[in-house]
């Protein structure tokens, strides 16, 4: 079996005051010029959006944060972390790097709270295949030291504890990044003296297990959905079917290879800019060989990141770390091909590649040598059209 190990390194967004970085209730300090020399030579795509922001802010432009609920919160960036035990004055805040909210990088979401007398700031956001420092602290650190979280990543998350000591002033962050969901977190706080202070009990309080589909777990093996409940014991047709749907419920008539497949979804998003309803979940029936309407399965995405998809022939489904693609054989839904990777706590990847119709180039436990059958699935998935929904009303 090979491995390719991928370093995520975090990389510093050297601006004293961002857009996306300013609304913080911790203080930020001048420049300095081991910050300054942090500084990459090519920006990271977050850099760039930030500085605009930055600018826009300064010519007088609206503030591009905006505050909102924790169920916005957890609607934005599904694995978010929580308010721990005890905090007051509980806030959260979100700032939108572009207009697209499934483009990568994501919205900058925050929650800034006060506990045991001392206000921290928590941050997330989805940056893809690498790790970003979102914390908006720019410190002359003098402290570094590798660390390891104790329950985010089912007790094996590496992240980064770095602290500054000033005159009159110390800060501590903690940076970290789920390498299966591609999000960056970070955790600061400031006072003035922070000598036997931990700031990693507090990145362990604010662990949300509610909100985690399986920590470091690729998303197809880390959701369990149920299957919608429908009965068709008396449908005959779609349209029977259809009209036992409830309200807000969706459908969508579409055709694979010479088959007509109803999709039903308990809910649907937007999908696109031009208002596609789209769904990260649904029931597939037909109309098998002997005029029976029969319920197929569902399909599952990772997330409103991937919505599901379909092409002439096939039906796909897919997250962050894989893709499956579905087709009809002999009346029965079938996983034509499935490729994806899987990552271990030190951040190698093995990649795999399965079929339930197909023999296919992998070793006894599906493993295969790189990324190739991964990438061309992906290419194939995001030429596909998103499936459009209509919605019960």
């Amino acid at each position: 079996m090979k491995k390719k190990c991928i370093m995520m390194i975090a990389v510093a967004i050297a601006v004293s005051v961002s857009g996306c970085g300013s609304n913080n209730n911790i203080t930020v300090p001048e420049a300095t010029t081991q910050a300054e020399s942090a500084v990459p030579d090519e920006p990271t795509k977050t850099q760039k959006e930030l500085e605009t922001l930055e600018a826009d802010t300064s010519a007088g432009l609206a503030n591009p944060w905006r505050d909102i609920t924790y169920d916005e919160a957890v609607a934005t960036i599904s694995k978010l972390f929580k308010a721990p035990d005890g905090a007051e004055n509980v806030k959260w805040s979100i700032c939108k790097t572009g207009e697209d909210d499934m483009a990568i990088p994501g919205p900058l979401v925050q929650m800034t709270f006060d506990l045991d007398g001392m206000s921290f700031t928590a941050r997330e956001q989805v940056t893809g295949e690498k790790a970003e420092d979102i914390s908006g602290m720019y410190y002359d650190w003098r402290n570094t030291e590798d660390i390891t979280l104790s329950n985010w990543g089912d007790g094996t998350m590496p992240a980064e504890y770095k602290r500054y000591i000033g005159d009159g002033e110390s800060a501590d962050v903690c940076t970290w990044y789920d390498i299966e969901y591609g999000a960056s977190y970070s955790l600061g706080t400031t006072a003035k003296d922070l000598e036997g202070f931990d700031l990693q009990a507090v990145a362990e309080a604010i662990y949300d297990p509610s909100t985690q589909s399986g920590a470091n777990m690729p998303e197809n093996e880390a959701i369990y959905v149920e299957p919608i409940s429908i009965d068709i014991s008396d449908c005959d047709n779609f349209d029977q079917l259809i009209n036992k749907l409830a309200t807000d419920m969706g459908y969508a008539e579409i055709k694979i290879g010479d088959k007509d497949l109803l999709l039903v979804t308990p809910d649907t998003f937007k999908g696109d800019d031009k208002g596609t309803r789209a769904a990260t979940i649904a029931e597939v029936f037909w109309i098998d060989k002997d005029g029976n309407l029969k319920d197929g399965g569902y399909v599952r995405s990772g997330g409103t990141a991937n919505p599901l998809t379909a092409s002439e022939n096939y039906i796909y489904a897919s997250g962050h770390h894989y893709v499956k693609r579905y087709t009809l054989n002999d009346d029965i839904l079938t996983i034509d091909l499935e490729a994806g990777e899987k990552f271990d706590s030190k951040g190698c990847v093995t990649y795999y590649l399965y079929s339930e119709l197909h023999d296919v180039d992998a070793d006894e436990n599906g493993v295969v040598k790189d990324d190739s059958a991964l990438n061309d699935l992906n290419k194939e998935m995001f030429e596909a059209d998103i499936i459009a929904f209509t919605v019960i009303k």
